[in-house]
C-alpha cells in the first residue's frame, strides 16, 4: 500500500489542488498471504483514473477488512472521487473488454481501456469483486475486495509516513546547532542511518554501542535527548533508561525515546508505563524522524534553515554538525566519492536480486550513493561482530542471546533493504522470545546463517567491483538491448503485458539506472493498461 500511495502522489503533483486522504485501518492483519503484483495493479488503476478524472474537489481512499473465518479475511479497498463521473447508460459497459465509451463530446473516461476490466478480472480470481456508484457531474466511488490468508494476525497498526513523491528526502525545517543528542544502539547500521537522519539539523551528535558506554557519557556530560534502542545485551534499553534517570537533576527530565523494531499496537503505552518519554520504529522513516524532533526540540534551540546552504546530503550541508562516536563513514571508506552516473548504476545493479531493495537503502541513505555505501559498510562491520556468535543455543540463556543477536541482524537488515533475510531474523526472534528451540535447532538458524553470509559476501562484492566493468562491457549490452526493445515494442503493440514484463524485467538487470528507472515507469503505465504511454516511453531509449 505504501508502494501504491508513493505511485499516486507522483500523479497528484501534476494536480496541487486536489486534496488526497488515505486512511489505512489499523488493525488489519500485519502480514497476508496473496498476490502482491496484481493487489497493486488493481489498486493502481482506480487510484490513478481517480487522479486523471478528478479536477477538483478530493479522492479519499480508504483500506479496511472483515473476518471471513479463523485463517482469512476479505480486504475491502474504497476509492472515493470528486470528479467527472459516469453516466448511468455507461455503467454496464464500465468493465468490459476494450470498450472507451468514446463518441461522445462529453465523455469523461477514455483511456481506461483493458484496465477496468483486468482489474475486474484480478480481483473476482482473488476471490472478491469490484462494484461501482456514480453520479454524473458529480464523482464515483469505487469498491474492490479479495480474500487474503491470515499469516500473522497481529495488528498492522499506523501506516508509516513516506518520503515525497520523489523519494528525496526534504531539507530539514530547522537546525539546532547547538543542541546535544545522544545515539544507542547496539548495532553500526543502525546508527549509521539515525545518524543521517539527523545530519541535516546539524546537532552535535554523540553515540554508543551499549548501555554501558551510554551511561558513561552521560555521567561526563549533558545532553538534550536520547535515543535508546530498546533490545541490546548485557543492558537493555529499559535498564539503561533507569540506570541513567538515577544519576537525577537534568537527567530527571530530559526526554528519552525508544527505539523500538516492535513497534505493535499497545507498544507506545507500554514503553511509555516503562519511563520512556516517546518512541520511534525501526526502520526509522524520515517523516516520523521529522515529527519526533518537531515535538521534542524545543524553539529556543532551533534557528532558521531558510539560509542554511546547500540541502541535506551535501558536504558542504554537514560540514557545521558535530557527529561524535562510531564514524564508519570515516573508517571504512575514507575515500568514497559519489562517481559518474555510470558507476553509480553498475553498483546499484550489482545489488538488485530477489529479497534485496537497494532503493529502500538508498532512501534511508538521503538517495546518497555514497552514503548508501557507507550504510553497507556498516552492515558488513555488523556482520563480523554479531555473525559469529550465531550458535545453536544449549540453553534458555544461550536462547536469551540468540533471540537479541537476530533482533539486531533483523533491523540492520531492513535498514540496507535486505527485506527477505529480516522476514527470516524475525521469524526466528519471535520463536526465540517465545522459548521455542525447535527452529534453532532443526535447520532454521543454519539457513539464516547461510542466507547472511551469502548477502554479506554479494555486498563485499559490490563495494569492490571494479568501476570500469559497464565500459568494457558496453557494446555488448548496447546490442543486446536494442533487440529487447524491439521485442518490448512488438509486445506492448500486441497488449501481451506477460511478455512486455518479462522483457522488462531482463532489460532491468542489465541496464543503467537511468534506463532502469524509465522503464519502472513504463512498468507502472503498463500495469493500468496506459500502453500508448509506455511505447512512448520506450522510444526514448
Amino acid at each position: 500500500m505504501a508502494d501504491v500511495l508513493a505511485l499516486v502522489e507522483v500523479r497528484l503533483k501534476e494536480k496541487p489542488i486536489l486534496d488526497f486522504e488515505a486512511q489505512i485501518c489499523p488493525d488489519l492483519p500485519a502480514v497476508l498471504l496473496g498476490d502482491e503484483r496484481s493487489l497493486k495493479q488493481v489498486l493502481l488503476n482506480l487510484l490513478v483514473n481517480a487522479v486523471k478524472y478528478t479536477n477538483k474537489g478530493q479522492i479519499k481512499f480508504s483500506a479496511d477488512f472483515e473476518k471471513l473465518d479463523d485463517s482469512s479475511i476479505e480486504l475491502i479497498f474504497i476509492v472515493q472521487d470528486t470528479g467527472v463521473g459516469i453516466r448511468e447508460e455507461d455503467l454496464e459497459h464500465l468493465f468490459d473488454d476494450f470498450v472507451r465509451l468514446e463518441g461522445r463530446s462529453d465523455q469523461k473516461i477514455e483511456g481506461t481501456g483493458l484496465g477496468l476490466s483486468i482489474a475486474l478480472n484480478l480481483c473476482r480470481l482473488m476471490g472478491g469483486d469490484i462494484t461501482v456508484q456514480s453520479v454524473f457531474g458529480q464523482g464515483s466511488t469505487f469498491t474492490a475486495t479479495c480474500r487474503q490468508v491470515i499469516m500473522d494476525p497481529r495488528p498492522l497498526g499506523q501506516l508509516p509516513a513516506r518520503t515525497d513523491a520523489s523519494g528525496v528526502m526534504a531539507k530539514a525545517p530547522f537546525l539546532a546547532p547547538e543542541f546535544k543528542v545522544l545515539l544507542v544502539d547496539d548495532v553500526l547500521t543502525n546508527l549509521t542511518v539515525a545518524q543521517g537522519l539527523l545530519e541535516p539539523y546539524q546537532m552535535k551528535v554523540t553515540t554508543a554501542l551499549s548501555g554501558q558506554e551510554a551511561l558513561e557519557l552521560a555521567k561526563s556530560q549533558t545532553f538534550d535527548l536520547l535515543f535508546i534502542d530498546q533490545m541490546m545485551p548485557v543492558l537493555d534499553g529499559v535498564a539503561t533508561l533507569k540506570l541513567i534517570r538515577a544519576l537525577g537533576g537534568h537527567y530527571l527530565r530530559v526526554p528519552i525515546i525508544s527505539l523500538t523494531a516492535n513497534a505493535v499496537t499497545g507498544a507506545r503505552e507500554s514503553l511509555l508505563e516503562q519511563g520512556f518519554d516517546d518512541y520511534i520504529s525501526k526502520p526509522i522513516d524520515h517523516q516520523e524522524m521529522t515529527a519526533l524532533l518537531d515535538k521534542w526540540i524545543p524553539p529556543k534551540a532551533r534557528s532558521s534553515a531558510l539560509d542554511s546552504g546547500p540541502a541535506e546530503g551535501s558536504a558542504e550541508g554537514s560540514a557545521e554538525g558535530s557527529v561524535e562516536g562510531h564514524l564508519v563513514a570515516q573508517v571504512l571508506w575514507p575515500h568514497q566519492p559519489e562517481g559518474p552516473p555510470k558507476a553509480q548504476s553498475d553498483f546499484l545493479r550489482e545489488l538488485t536480486f530477489e529479497g534485496f531493495e537497494p532503493i529502500d537503502g538508498l532512501r534511508r541513505s538521503g538517495q546518497s550513493p555514497r552514503k548508501y555505501r557507507e550504510l553497507l559498510g556498516a552492515f558488513l562491520v555488523d556482520v563480523r561482530a554479531i555473525g559469529t556468535g550465531l550458535l545453536v543455543p544449549k540453553g534458555p540463556a544461550e536462547l536469551a542471546d540468540l533471540t537479541i543477536k537476530v533482533h539486531a541482524l533483523k533491523s540492520a537488515s531492513a535498514n540496507i533493504g535486505a527485506i527477505s533475510l529480516s522476514q527470516k531474523a524475525a521469524l526466528l526472534e519471535e520463536a526465540g522470545q517465545k522459548g521455542q528451540m525447535e527452529p534453532f535447532t532443526q535447520g532454521q538458524l543454519s539457513d539464516f546463517k547461510e542466507a547472511l553470509n551469502a548477502l554479506a559476501a554479494k555486498i563485499d562484492s559490490a563495494l569492490k567491483m571494479d568501476q570500469n566493468q559497464e565500459a568494457r562491457e558496453a557494446p555488448k549490452m548496447e546490442k543486446a538491448s536494442a533487440e529487447k526493445l524491439s521485442q518490448l515494442k512488438r509486445a506492448l503493440e500486441n497488449k501481451n503485458l506477460s511478455l512486455a514484463d518479462q522483457i522488462i524485467e531482463e532489460l532491468s538487470s542489465t541496464c543503467d539506472l537511468e534506463t532502469k528507472n524509465l522503464l519502472t515507469v513504463a512498468s507502472d503505465k503498463i500495469l493500468v493498461a496506459d500502453y500508448g504511454a509506455a511505447l512512448e516511453l520506450i522510444g526514448r531509449l
